[in-house]
């Protein structure tokens, strides 16, 4: 009926299942034990059976027969030390193929199945390898069994006529079914699941960027738990500069399976415009403090080909300003820059992709990832005492099949802002992109949205704002080796032109405002090359380094927005 059985991943084991046709539904045949894992699972001919591998405790291989139901109709083969794999049903369906290394050596092994399940299997050997044989395959009607031997020169793929060998190696016969497997026992003393201990911090990773022409020095921490059931990032930084620190903590925890709750705190700086005297003369900058507490839940639905995910969040954002150097700020003639500015807000979030990404990548492949975000936030110094901002993103990535350990790909990202704000500053643009660090946890304020490279974070704003990114990405070198701690995966290489802009609209245009920028819509652009180091940190924490080079260009290039050079970020910037 088109049926598939295959085996799914469960918590810490595994178990079989059937899958419909369609792929809609997925329902487990056997009971899921952390003393026993499956795999292979192959239909007998005429679909009333089901031939499987059981690993269970005590180091113990088995070959099993199923019925559609999930209840073992027979043991093949049970042995305890030695590997049993790749049951293969002959066209009878009364033969069942396999491999095992019982006697030393991974041999093809043929079981006749007979009718009464209380009756033994007959085991044979029926392969002489030197070395070994896998995957056994048998011919439709010619009475051949293909198979893959391992030789002194490789991997072969060949074909033969099977030959009974029992003299050499008399087989050993594998209990009946009728006789009952002896219980699992453990007196080891059972305590309660502590996840505290696994989640202790295990490694650091450097982080180094320049904003605003200081240097910004800090550091990344993540963790989770073996079972999936907790999970964090954590960072810290400081301006070596000004009297800027930043940083942040996120939390997710999925003891409800789905929707998995996320909680985070951070806190970061940017420039929000620049302090002009009376005769024009530029006195200095004003630099804007942002704090986030949030909360909320995520969900997600995924599948072979996409994913789908859904966040629903609220929290507190505060603003306050600075100015650089820091006597500027009493200088002000405006209230508004010496008070702590409190916005509540709520966020929805939707994300859609069907991108691929196979094993040796560079980058994601052949495919469209969208975002779109809606935020309504409260806002008691503006008039109508709250407004609201989306903002939406689409990606796209095609593969290019040139020469090389992974695919070329080239990749365009496009964005775009609105809001109905009167603060002409609300939408940001500028700075580098780059995509979080850590897995699992919740990220601190993600990618930005507007980035432009070669530029200084909040070089442009306003109330829209649009940006687009094109990069070419090419495999570099592949040295998959390690040094202490740090174990090198892959490089690659890329080159970029970035190009965005923000203007007023609305309210903030009409009180003349647009975020204290000069040259409101003016777009600012930059190209340049990217060096990426794909690595992970004692094995298990995986991470992608970028460092780059950027060259503004465009109207604003020479300005005190431009900043051309080195810098450092983490991954590709979508």
């Amino acid at each position: 009926d088109g049926e598939i059985v295959a085996v799914q991943g469960d918590p810490g084991t595994t178990v079989i299942v059937r899958v419909s046709r369609d792929g809609q539904r997925v329902r487990p045949i056997v009971m899921a034990s952390l003393d026993t894992q499956w795999a292979q699972p192959r239909w007998s001919p005429d679909g009333r059976l089901i031939a499987a591998v059981r690993l269970v405790h005590g180091a113990r291989s088995q070959v099993v027969v199923l019925d559609t139901a999930g209840v073992v109709r027979r043991i093949v083969a049970d042995e305890a030390g030695s590997v049993s794999a790749s049951p293969a049903w002959g066209r009878d369906g009364a033969t069942l193929w396999f491999t095992s290394d019982r006697t030393g050596t991974s041999e093809v092994w043929a079981a006749s199945i007979p009718a009464d399940d209380g009756a033994p299997a007959t085991l044979a050997r029926v392969s002489d390898a030197v070395t070994a044989f896998s995957d056994p395959e048998p011919a439709a009607a010619s009475g051949r069994i293909a198979a893959v031997r391992l030789g002194a020169d490789g991997m072969t793929l060949g074909s033969g006529v099977p030959s009974p060998a029992e003299s050499a190696f008399p087989p050993r016969e594998a209990p009946a079914a009728a006789q009952p497997v002896p219980a699992l026992r453990d007196s080891s003393p059972a305590h309660p699941y502590h996840a505290a201990r696994q989640l202790v911090p295990r490694y650091w990773i450097p982080t180094i960027y320049t904003s605003d022409r200081a240097l910004v020095l800090g550091g990344t921490t993540s963790g989770s738990d073996v079972v999936g059931r907790h999970a964090y990032i954590a960072s810290v930084e400081a301006s070596t500069r000004r009297n800027e620190q930043g940083g942040g903590f996120g939390y997710a925890w999925s003891g409800l399976g789905r929707p998995v709750l996320q909680a985070g705190a951070s806190q970061g700086w940017d420039g929000a415009g620049s302090i002009v005297r009376p005769n024009g003369e530029v006195a200095g900058t004003l630099r804007r403090r942002t704090r986030l507490f949030q909360a909320g839940l995520a969900a997600t639905r995924p599948r072979t080909r996409s994913y789908l995910a859904a966040t629903a969040a609220g929290g507190l954002e505060l603003r306050d300003y600075a100015t650089d150097p820091g006597q500027l700020l009493a200088a002000l003639n405006d209230d508004y820059f010496r008070a702590t500015h409190r916005r509540p807000f709520a966020l929805l979030a939707l994300a859609a992709t069907n991108v691929q990404r196979p094993s040796r990548s560079i980058s994601a492949e052949d495919g469209l990832t969208a975002t779109v975000s809606g935020e309504r936030l409260w806002d008691r110094d503006e008039r109508r005492g709250a407004h609201t901002r989306a903002i939406g993103a689409i990606a796209g990535y095609r593969s290019l099949d040139l020469p090389g350990y992974a695919h070329h790909v080239l990749a365009l990202r496009t964005s775009g802002g609105w809001t109905d704000s009167e603060d002409g500053s609300d939408l940001s643009v500028g700075g580098i992109s780059t995509e979080p660090l850590g897995s699992g946890a919740l990220s601190l304020g993600g990618t930005r949205d507007f980035p432009v490279r070669g530029y200084t974070s909040g070089a442009l704003s306003g109330t829209r704002a649009i940006a687009a990114t094109l990069e070419y990405r090419a495999p570099l070198t592949f040295p998959s080796s390690g040094l202490g701690l740090l174990y090198f995966d892959r490089t690659s290489v890329a080159a970029f032109a970035d190009a965005a802009t923000a203007w007023c609209g609305g309210p903030a245009h009409t009180a003349g405002t647009c975020g204290g920028r000069m040259n409101p819509g003016t777009p600012i652009a930059s190209v340049g090359a990217e060096w990426v180091v794909d690595l992970a940190v004692i094995y298990d924490s995986p991470l992608a380094l970028s460092i780059g080079y950027a060259q503004p260009v465009g109207a604003l290039r020479r300005t005190d927005l431009a900043m051309r050079g080195l810098y450092v970020g983490a991954g590709h910037p979508f």
